[in-house]
């Protein structure tokens, strides 16, 4: 067991790490959105319903493949982008 301590100022780099990341995911999640709006609007101008069942077999298949290539969880994946794909739908049914 390795119990060398951690300085808090390790600790505190590391959170300021992690605080720029969240920034980043919101900056690309608030990204995402927009074009949500234009895919949205398109679609409700030629009548197309909001969930292509196709499509979103493709995302999820790409993304979990991202996951299995960086060796993440890819039931948290799957979490992650049902969670976003939920909220894009109703974004889109929005526009």
């Amino acid at each position: 067991m390795n119990t060398k301590k951690v300085k808090s100022e390790d600790i505190d780099g590391w959170r300021k790490q992690l605080d720029k990341i969240d920034d980043q995911i919101i900056d690309l999640l608030a990204a995402r959105m927009v074009s949500i709006a234009h895919i949205g609007k398109y679609k409700k101008e030629r009548n197309i319903q909001p969930l292509d069942p196709k499509r979103w077999k493709q995302v999820m298949e790409k993304r979990l493949a991202m996951a299995k290539k960086h060796k993440l969880s890819e039931d948290m994946i799957r979490d992650i982008y049902e969670t976003i794909h939920h909220h894009a739908l109703l974004h889109e049914e929005k526009v």
